[in-house]
């Protein structure tokens, strides 16, 4: 009976998405978003655990509460309360705090953090693409609030060590290049988006994969560990990622529109993206093989902080090299 229902799920997930890629209403594609979040819900209670009902109440409590401030500003144009001007800005913020992306992620990191590793990549898929396109559909290149969104996230991820968290923070990085992206004519936004989710999906799947061996084995292979570590970097863009030559071609296209101030901005979020991935792999390494005794290493080792930091300032220098003969692209 699980399986069907969890089939029934997913088939009405998908048709909500599907269906709003041929949607020119705003409010048709609302409402596609709650049938959406009605059966991500549904789909993810078919097999939960405690952390997760709990997670999974939170998250429909929030985007419950984003509805109805959506449902709010259609009801405020419509009676002209609200500023033609202003009412797009407002739509792009509640887009924003719908997708998780900063300054308004706060919430998406508690609930993604509790999730099972299934609704885990549900969640930074399919729930991302009928609010990526409707951002699409009304786009407005806002570059405060680019800035802004680029620089809360920057703030949040500097000392992640854990892997998951890792995870969930690079989802929350990955919009604001998303959005950047959607400034190009076609569908790039589109390419990096599904680009960047099938490597995500795959390096969740290793990872979960690993944690099932490490129940019977204390040490992580050196298989697992490269494969870990190389689809890291190819999630941080190093080449010859994929994810590095839509960056730059976003970053030409940022450019020569005269946004300087924003692809500066994004071209610092990939570096202490990088730093950041690199905290997380080593942190999961050194938990695998035992190498406490090296450090007295814990989450909160200040020693352990500040070797990272010191060993990664050569990373640092690297990437602003790789950024810097990036022009010749």
């Amino acid at each position: 009976m699980s399986w069907l229902l969890s089939f029934f799920f997913s088939m009405m997930n998908l048709f909500s998405i599907l269906t709003s890629f041929y949607s020119f209403s705003g409010m048709f594609m609302w409402l596609m978003m709650e049938l959406n979040l009605v059966s991500f819900v549904g789909l993810s209670m078919s097999n939960m655990s405690k952390s997760t009902s709990l997670a999974l109440l939170k998250y429909f409590s929030c985007q419950s509460l984003i509805s109805i401030f959506f449902l709010f500003l259609f009801v405020g144009s419509a009676a002209f309360i609200i500023p033609d001007n202003y009412l797009n800005l407002f739509i792009t913020m509640i887009l924003f705090c719908k997708l998780g992306a900063a300054p308004f992620h706060m919430w998406f990191v508690s609930v993604m953090i509790k999730l099972d590793w299934f609704s885990f990549i549900w969640m930074f898929s399919f729930q991302k693409l009928i609010p990526l396109f409707f951002l699409f559909k009304l786009y407005t290149l806002w570059s405060m609030l680019l800035i802004f969104s680029t620089l809360s996230s920057l703030v949040h991820g500097l000392l992640v060590m854990k892997m998951k968290k890792a995870l969930i923070l690079s989802s929350v990085f990955s919009i604001n290049w998303i959005y950047s992206s959607m400034i190009m004519s076609g569908y790039l936004w589109l390419m990096y988006f599904l680009v960047y989710t099938i490597i995500k999906a795959f390096m969740v799947m290793i990872t979960v994969s690993d944690i099932s061996k490490r129940a019977s084995s204390t040490h992580l292979s050196l298989s697992s560990g490269l494969l870990i570590f190389s689809y890291f970097m190819f999630l941080a863009g190093v080449p010859p990622s994929p994810i590095f030559f839509l960056k730059i071609t976003i970053l030409s296209h940022l450019v020569s529109m005269d946004f300087l101030m924003v692809a500066l901005i994004l071209l610092t979020s990939s570096i202490i993206l990088m730093f950041m991935y690199m905290n997380s792999v080593v942190f999961y390494c050194c938990q695998s093989v035992k190498l406490y005794w090296m450090l007295s290493f814990s989450e909160n080792s200040y020693t352990a902080n500040l070797f990272f930091h010191f060993m990664y300032f050569c990373l640092i220098l690297y990437t602003l090299f790789l950024a810097s003969i990036s022009n010749y692209f």
